[in-house]
């Protein structure tokens, strides 16, 4: 089958800023739904080598965290904050400097490691050698990795109790009937 596609918009995958303190800018704020039908901001940020995070954030005004998270966020970026009625286009934020601290986390519900922003910090051009550092990968993640990485190559045996070293010690009060 012969195709023809045109790739001038296509973006490379893998390009990602990882685990680390980071100086970007803001790439893109959108606007959507959460798929609860909650408001949300997706923000971009992209550091000077073209790697990108994206942040899910709630924007539930209605909630104080978020309206300490989002006053933090804009000050941070350096736009003008008045405490009270306080209104600004989310593209103003667009192209602003800002620092970033993205910490790895490990997610119960996925059971994965996954990269969280923690906090931003306002830009300062005299310290944006301390906001270049990358975290390494935790003992306990690797150790993660590996087990999950053991588990897919066991769980190709079409036998399910194949890991079985001996019988299963369960007492009655265990059972459920």
């Amino acid at each position: 089958m012969k195709m023809t596609i045109d790739f001038s918009n296509a973006k490379e995958q893998g390009n990602f800023l990882p685990a680390g303190k980071h100086t970007v800018k803001i790439k893109n704020i959108e606007a959507k739904e959460t798929k609860n039908g909650h408001p949300q901001l997706i923000i971009t940020f992209v550091d000077a080598n073209g790697r990108e995070f994206t942040h899910y954030q709630l924007a539930d005004f209605e909630q104080d965290w978020v309206k300490n998270w989002f006053y933090n966020f804009t000050k941070n970026a350096g736009l003008p904050i008045k405490k009270e009625n306080f209104t600004f286009d989310t593209n103003d934020l667009v192209g602003k400097p800002i620092f970033v601290d993205i910490q790895r986390e490990y997610n119960d519900y996925s059971e994965k490691y996954k990269n969280k922003l923690k906090y931003t910090a306002k830009y300062d051009k005299g310290k944006a050698d301390q906001w270049d550092e990358e975290y390494a990968i935790s003992d306990e993640e690797k150790a993660l990795k590996a087990k999950q990485g053991g588990a897919t190559s066991s769980s190709n045996n079409s036998n399910p109790f194949a890991n079985a070293d001996g019988p299963i010690d369960i007492t009655d009060e265990d059972l459920p009937f």
